[in-house]
Order: C-alpha cells, then sequence, then structure tokens
C-alpha cells in the first residue's frame, strides 16, 4: 500500500525488551521499528546532530553526502545547578538548533572548567604572539 502524500512520517525513539533503544517510523498509521545497540544509538544521535548543522548552513553539501558524527559548533553556552539533583549544569545552544544540557558531579565540574580555562588560555596566547592585538606572553 501506498502512502499518502498528506501523511506525516514521524519518527521516534523508545526503549524496547531488556533496555535496548528503539527507533519507530510512523506513516499513514502503520509504524515500524527497528532495535539498535548503545553505540549505534549514540552514533546515530551524534549523526542527526552533524545533519541538523550542515542543513543550518544550507550549502555545500552534495546530495546523499553520508553525515558521520563529528565536531558540533556551539552557538551558546548557559550555566545553571539541576533543580533534582543539585549538580552542576552546562547548557550548550548547537548551530542548527539543538540543546544539549550536561549534569556534571561537582568534582568533574571543577576539572572541566580548569581544562577549559588552561585550553583557552593557550589559545589566547598563541593568537597574542601571532597576531596584532598586543604583544606575546
Amino acid at each position: 500500500m501506498m502512502a499518502n502524500q498528506t501523511d506525516q512520517l514521524g519518527i521516534y525513539v523508545d526503549m524496547g525488551k531488556n533496555a535496548v533503544p528503539r527507533l519507530n517510523f510512523t506513516l499513514g498509521g502503520h509504524t515500524t521499528n527497528v532495535d539498535i545497540d548503545g553505540v549505534g544509538a549514540a552514533n546515530l544521535g551524534s549523526s542527526l546532530l552533524m545533519s541538523s548543522f550542515l542543513s543550518s548552513i544550507g550549502k555545500g553539501v552534495p546530495d546523499g553526502t553520508l553525515v558521520s558524527p563529528g565536531q558540533l559548533p556551539v552557538q551558546t553556552v548557559d550555566g545553571g545547578v539541576d533543580p533534582a539533583t543539585n549538580l552542576p549544569t552546562l547548557k550548550l545552544g548547537l548551530i542548527g538548533g539543538a540543546e544539549l544540557t550536561l549534569i556534571f558531579s561537582a568534582d568533574l565540574a571543577a576539572v572541566g572548567a580548569t581544562l577549559l580555562t588552561q585550553q583557552t588560555i593557550q589559545v589566547v596566547k598563541g593568537t597574542s604572539a601571532e597576531g596584532t592585538n598586543g604583544p606575546a606572553n
């Protein structure tokens, strides 16, 4: 049976038997589902986030290009505390529209902040040494 052009394709993920992720497709009142493993779900999620970014730039991506997980450009950053767990959170807005909220233990948040600060200092020092924005440190 062929789908009607007015039918909407729905895609969602739920958990199947034995805590196995299940990808579901609905069209014309019919649902087809496919079990995937945890690694497959992670790769699919990362590829979909990359697809969102590539779609947002809207040019230079040939039809049929395989989309693999990659480095995702961050557009916005916000920090906070999760009210349910009282743990530090980092909310990242990605170019393409996705938002990720990461919850950290206090120790891991401190380590992450230190590492990011150290990397930022290295970038700034490298930029100053090569650019004309002031003396190198």
